[in-house]
């Protein structure tokens, strides 16, 4: 008897058995490189008298709490949390929520005055936030559904010392007025849901982004085409308030596979920030990225960029198109084949460059 339809039929048994297995893979991100981080919360402070370890007690604490109050929460039964802040403390007596990193789903805080610390947010909505006054330290937030931090409609507020990883979206999503982003550290965001991956977006007007460090955002992986990564996203719409007078300095941005900086306008309506204001003053920065540019300016004028340190394999460290027009390129350090700046035309008016080296 030949062996030739033995083969023959092993041979399609196993080409059934991979086409099967592949159409029972679900697009999806790459898989996750290790364990969640653990918080740098320490012990509760204390002022934790009694502690909340299950999510119904949480729930009534988070309810009956008072300006001053404080809720400390503890233990392993917290798991499957996801809790609601709508209590508004005071300026002078915040109310506060701390955690030495009890594991738990979600936060969302709509009130004022509110201080979120400690904290270990995982496979959840991870933290959102509405309010004045609000202050997120020291939390982490793993591997969350939509954005790993979002500061929504946010005023004066401090988002310090957390660590994202692997959110569907982007790491840290900010808008509002004045609020301190800093010290925090955002990696491995992914595209599920959310249409893209980034570090961190940022919107309103009077923030400062400093300190920062954003890394391993990628775009490959994925089996059907990966996001368009960058490390600090904006963008102006005709039907939002424009952004303006933001400072991103001293941030750390490295193995990302697209850009450093976006920021573009769509053209239809956007009002851009108010005369003789600089809308982004891009400072100090280094930036180690992938795509053919380190900053992209569209139809964003006002940026000034300067100071900062510009690696990759790009063909340029900043690109100016479509009318980014009172820019200024000073003072970077290029390493590498790229080249300082390209600008267009359009982008030509009030552009101003100098002291940039290639080395």
């Amino acid at each position: 008897m030949s062996s030739r339809p033995i083969i023959g039929l092993f041979t399609t048994m196993i080409g059934l058995m991979l086409i099967i297995s592949g159409c029972a893979q679900a697009p999806g991100p790459p898989p996750a490189g290790g364990p969640p981080p653990s918080p740098p919360s320490g012990p509760l402070p204390a002022e934790c008298v009694n502690r909340v370890t299950e999510p119904q007690q949480a729930s009534a604490a988070l309810q009956q709490v008072q300006p001053g109050g404080i809720v400390c929460l503890s233990g392993d039964g917290l798991t499957d949390a996801e809790l609601e802040v709508r209590t508004s403390g005071t300026s002078q007596q915040p109310i506060k929520i701390v955690s030495d990193g009890a594991r738990m789903r979600s936060i969302n805080v709509q009130a004022d005055y509110v201080v979120i610390q400690g904290l270990a947010l995982e496979d959840g909505d991870g933290l959102t936030m509405t309010g004045r006054g609000l202050v997120a330290r020291n939390n982490v937030v793993y591997n969350a559904t939509e954005d790993g931090v979002a500061c929504r409609d946010c005023v004066d507020t401090i988002i310090e010392s957390n660590i994202v990883q692997r959110a569907d979206g982007t790491g840290i999503w900010i808008s509002g007025q004045r609020i301190t982003l800093r010290n925090n550290t955002v990696s491995d965001s992914v595209l599920r849901t959310q249409g893209d991956a980034d570090g961190i977006r940022f919107f309103g007007w009077g923030h400062r982004l400093t300190g920062n460090t954003i890394k391993d955002i990628k775009a490959a992986g994925y089996p059907h085409g990966g996001p368009h990564t960058d490390c600090f996203q904006t963008y102006d719409t005709g039907d939002a308030p424009p952004t303006y007078d933001v400072v991103i300095a001293d941030n750390i941005c490295t193995n990302v596979d697209v850009q450093c900086l976006i920021a573009t306008t769509d053209g239809h309506g956007a009002r851009g920030a108010p005369a003789g204001q600089p809308a982004i003053v891009f400072d100090g920065n280094t930036c180690a990225v992938n795509g053919a540019q380190a900053v992209l300016l569209r139809n964003f004028p006002g940026v000034v960029v300067r100071s900062n340190h510009f690696s990759g394999p790009g063909d340029r460290a900043v690109m100016l198109t479509e009318g980014s027009t009172d820019c200024a390129v000073i003072d970077n350090t290029v390493t590498g084949n790229m080249r300082p700046f390209e600008i267009d035309p359009s982008s030509e008016p009030g552009f101003q460059e100098s002291g940039n080296t290639s080395r």
